[in-house]
């Protein structure tokens, strides 16, 4: 039988997994790809802030009315996910804000000018979830993706903390993997993270301190 002391022995051994250790890495889509669209820089930072995200919710749907030899049961007949949403900082420079108002421009310019699905829709969005040593533990794809629902910030002089962007994300597929190494960028995304956990007003205090010292953070700036 197992004790209180045996499962503090299991915890310490195992681990448990934290909600701040995860990293998103975001592929473009073919209407964003090109000199004058999005660098290397700004899609990391962009990844690095994200504030926010989740694993994929599965839904089933079943047959409540099968009956086989008299039995009733509870079939499933069907599945499907529900969107994935996606939380970002908005950075001073709103570096975060004008990717995604430059992917809504690639879907559409005009209220009834949109562009085709293969233009506008990324490869994949995959969130990597990772332990305190920085590998990846476990990872979701998101496959043939795009933004449903780009959400409002709030603005507005009584307002105090981080600026947040949340994004609602429609994808095709989703496929799941463990074990894979993730690129040195790991410590910054866990770094940025971990300030999120001080709170919204000692976050904001930090990062406005350091642009304003001039200090690079990882690039971050």
């Amino acid at each position: 039988m197992s004790t209180l002391k045996d499962f503090a022995a299991e915890l310490t051994n195992s681990n448990i997994a934290r909600p701040y250790l995860y990293y998103v890495d975001i592929v473009l889509p073919p209407a964003l790809i090109g000199e004058d669209k999005i660098n290397g820089a700004e899609l990391r930072r962009i990844s690095l802030f994200c504030a926010g995200a989740a694993t994929p919710q599965l839904n089933f749907y079943t047959n409540d009315n099968y009956n086989e030899a008299g039995i009733k049961r509870r079939v499933i007949y069907d599945y499907d996910y529900q969107d994935l949403m996606l939380q970002f900082y908005v950075d001073q420079n709103y570096t975060v804000h004008k990717f995604f108002d430059k992917w809504k421009e690639a879907i559409t310019n005009s209220r009834r000018n949109f562009s085709y699905p293969e233009e506008y829709t990324a490869t994949s969005i995959d969130v990597h979830l990772i332990d305190m040593q920085g590998n990846v533990k476990h990872s979701y794809s998101f496959k043939n993706i795009y933004p449903k629902i780009i959400n409002s910030v709030s603005l507005g002089y009584g307002m105090n903390g981080i600026s947040v962007l949340p994004i609602s994300f429609v994808f095709e597929t989703v496929t799941s993997s463990s074990e894979e190494i993730l690129p040195n960028m790991v410590e910054t995304s866990i770094e940025i993270k971990r300030m999120g956990e001080l709170g919204n007003t000692e976050m904001l205090q930090t990062l406005n301190a350091q642009s304003i010292m001039g200090e690079n953070t990882n690039g971050l700036w």
